[in-house]
């Protein structure tokens, strides 16, 4: 006697012979069982007491289906197939192509009248039916039939007959309405794997493949889980039920007799090996030797999961190890994808038999550590998903880099591989690899920024930011300084100190109101006391006091501005904002002062006064026409005057005295007594209403009689009588001449 067919639920075990015998067995519980054949990672192989696992027959029953019980059944022999349904406590048995029904407790034939079905090639369970009616699927000689079948009395009726042309079906699995079934010739040298969908009436048959030559003797379909079959084409294919391929197909070795589908592992066997693959990488993760193998099936108790494998007389037992070993075996290995993979796998089976909450809680555990061994790798991207899908504590990765966490916190790192990390880190010597493991905590850090598990920690983050920019120096420290206001102040104010970053530091200093010492810090770069090539010179200096509110601090500094160059710093004055309230301290008078000493930066200022501001106070356009003249003055006393300069200032100054109507003519005319200004003396005695000395200078002096008539004309203001004066006086002094 020989196994030929089995089958499993719980901890009981269904073993069909060659002779019709049907055994039944209780598995011993195996919890706690020392292993005596480890084999890799995914499977152990338990034999108990050293060469089987120990098992107790409950019932057994040998069916003669020559005796009357069953008319017209003829012939014993082969128990071909065994699915048990422990929802209605009954198991479908086909013995030498006779289906019976026999109760799954104590193997008690059930009597199915004259619904026996005779001359079965295969058969199957709708394994998404969990009452009466339960729907079974069978392939006989060139057809399949759908049948329900039912309790009270047993007895299965027919539902559907679906014709085949000339074709038996050698291997079916059944998912709700479709069937996927492996077609082969009644002369079995050719076959197809095809699709019926029984939801269409007649059935619509999709053809998916050819069985390949090789395969066509022992071809087989299983169903892997709702939607999806898989079957033997020389590789393992996969079909969902309207025949897409879902998953990569996967290679495996020829001759594969059988397959289970344990998710997320497939179990198969040829006649002398066991191999497993890995539905998450398609690869083969283990196999080992079985000879003369005869059936395989799985049991399910709760949590443990057993694969059974019979040979002709004996069964063994795999007992697959928790997938929550496995992860942690593949994350020792660094297989970091994989294990992630698995990961998210037992992740779905803890929802479902646990909490949501413990389920998550796992998850994240193992993406913290996933996030880890990427960052070990240099793998920076993946590893700052990953801290963020895990949820890392945010000090954990700043306490990477010594310094970083804020004085007196007691936090202390936790992860093992962070203290790995931390230890390469130290001994790095390649600082472009440091910048980039730097710049990757910048990113992370920044985007944990606004996840839940930073609240209360955004001091600590935005700290140890503002440190690492500092450290890397990074074109990112002066936007990231103006926007954050949770950096710790002592903190930021030494680290900065300590890279040097003397630009960022006053910046640093006046976002936190501290504006003499960040004016103090810019000067002492601007008089090369201290070096950073990142400070943009005297002209931001000079903006940002021009800016500044504090008027106090802008005349103090202005002195040193001065001094270094008047007329870049005279922007202090002249381009303050225009809705700025003005103070006694900063006024007119007082800044004019302070300019007694700048010449050119009080020429710019009064311009800006009389010009831009509109002041109409006379002493202020006077000051300006007087500083124009003497400008002019000195230029013209100049060894080797530029007299392109000498010219547009000229034409400056003689605008001036034509279009201002503020400034007192008398002491510019009493600086030009002795020059050759003629023009601009006929303007301001035209002033002063002393018209004829303006008109004697025009003709007698500068001798453009032109000129004196266009005084005339300018200064008639459009008055004919003044018009006839002016031309007469101007014909007198003509006739004079």
């Amino acid at each position: 006697m020989s196994i030929d067919s089995m089958d499993a639920f719980d901890n009981q075990l269904y073993i069909g012979t060659n002779e019709g015998m049907l055994l039944l067995y209780k598995i011993e519980d195996m919890k706690g069982r020392s292993t005596t054949n480890q084999v890799q990672l995914d499977f152990t192989t338990n034999r108990g007491d050293g060469r089987q696992f120990k098992a107790q027959l409950l019932h057994k029953n040998y069916f003669d289906l020559q005796q009357p019980k069953q008319k017209g059944a003829s012939g014993r022999g082969h128990v071909t197939y065994i699915k048990v349904s422990p929802q209605i406590n009954r198991a479908f048995v086909v013995i030498e192509g006779n289906l019976i029904v026999v109760h799954s407790q104590n193997l008690e034939l059930r009597d199915l009248g004259q619904s026996m079905i005779k001359n079965v090639l295969s058969f199957c369970i709708n394994e998404q039916s969990f009452q009466t009616p339960l729907e079974i699927c069978i392939g006989l000689r060139n057809q399949i039939s759908l049948y329900n079948f039912s309790l009270h009395p047993d007895q299965l009726q027919n539902t559907r007959d679906i014709a085949l042309k000339n074709e038996n079906p050698q291997s079916i699995a059944l998912d709700a309405m479709t069937i996927c079934a492996a077609l082969v010739s009644p002369d079995m040298k050719t076959g197809r794997y095809s699709l019926i969908q029984t939801r269409h009436n007649p059935a619509q048959i999709q053809e998916l493949c050819n069985i390949p030559k090789d395969e066509v003797s022992h071809p087989f379909v299983k169903r892997a889980r709702n939607g999806n079959f898989f079957f033997n084409v020389g590789i393992c294919q996969f079909t969902s039920t309207v025949g897409e391929s879902k998953h990569v197909p996967i290679l495996w070795e020829k001759n594969i007799k059988t397959s289970i589908f344990l998710f997320p592992y497939l179990v198969s066997a040829n006649s002398s090996q066991v191999f497993i693959h890995s539905m998450l990488n398609q690869q083969e993760k283990q196999d080992f030797k079985f000879k003369d193998h005869r059936a395989i099936c799985t049991s399910t108790r709760g949590d443990d999961i057993r694969v059974l494998l019979a040979s002709e007389k004996a069964v063994y037992c795999l007992k697959s190890t928790g997938l929550q070993y496995q992860v942690e075996y593949l994350l020792d290995s660094r297989q970091v994808d994989e294990a992630l993979q698995l990961a998210k796998v037992e992740h779905a089976f803890l929802k479902s038999r646990s909490t949501q909450a413990t389920a998550d809680s796992y998850l994240v555990k193992v993406k913290q550590r996933v996030g880890l061994l990427y960052l070990q790798g240099g793998d920076y991207q993946a590893a700052c998903q990953q801290l963020l899908d895990g949820q890392m504590d945010p000090r954990e990765i700043i306490s990477l880099i010594p310094g970083l966490l804020l004085k007196g916190s007691s936090y202390e790192m936790v992860h093992k591989d962070c203290e790995i990390v931390r230890g390469r880190m130290d001994q790095e010597t390649d600082q472009d690899l440091i910048n980039k493991f730097k710049n990757f905590m910048i990113t992370y850090l920044d985007a944990v920024r606004t996840e839940p598990v930073a609240f209360n920690l955004k001091e600590e983050i935005d700290t140890a930011v503002l440190g690492l920019l500092a450290q890397v120096h990074s074109k990112d420290l002066i936007p990231f300084i103006e926007t954050r206001t949770t950096v710790n102040y002592e903190a930021g104010v030494s680290v900065l100190t300590k890279e040097s970053c003397f630009y960022a530091l006053g910046i640093f200093y006046s976002f936190n109101r501290e504006t003499q010492k960040a004016i103090e810090t810019w000067i002492s770069i601007e008089n090369g006391v201290t070096q950073d090539s990142s400070f943009p010179g005297f002209s931001f200096l000079m903006e940002y006091l021009s800016n500044l509110g504090y008027h106090e601090l802008v005349m103090k500094y202005a002195k040193w501005a001065l001094d270094c160059d008047q007329l870049k710093a005279v922007c202090i004055f002249t381009k303050r904002p225009p809705d700025e309230v003005q103070s006694e301290i900063i006024s007119f008078e007082n800044v004019l002062h302070l300019l007694s000493d700048y010449p050119f930066a009080k020429k710019v200022y009064l311009s800006h006064l009389v010009t831009e501001r509109n002041i109409t106070e006379a002493r202020h356009h006077t000051d300006y026409a007087l500083l124009l003249l003497r400008e002019l003055l000195t230029m013209k006393k100049q060894r080797k005057p530029d007299e392109t300069l000498i010219e547009n200032t000229r034409k400056e100054f003689n605008d001036f005295l034509i279009f201002s109507n503020y400034y007192d003519p008398i002491p510019v005319q009493s600086e030009l007594t002795h020059t050759e200004y003629y023009p601009e003396m006929s303007i301001l005695y035209g002033r002063m209403d002393q018209h004829e000395k303006a008109l004697e200078i025009l003709v007698y002096k500068f001798g453009d009689n032109n000129k004196a008539l266009q005084y005339c004309i300018d200064h008639s203001k459009g008055h004919y009588s003044y018009k006839i004066l002016f031309i007469g006086q101007l014909n007198i002094l003509l006739l004079i001449k």
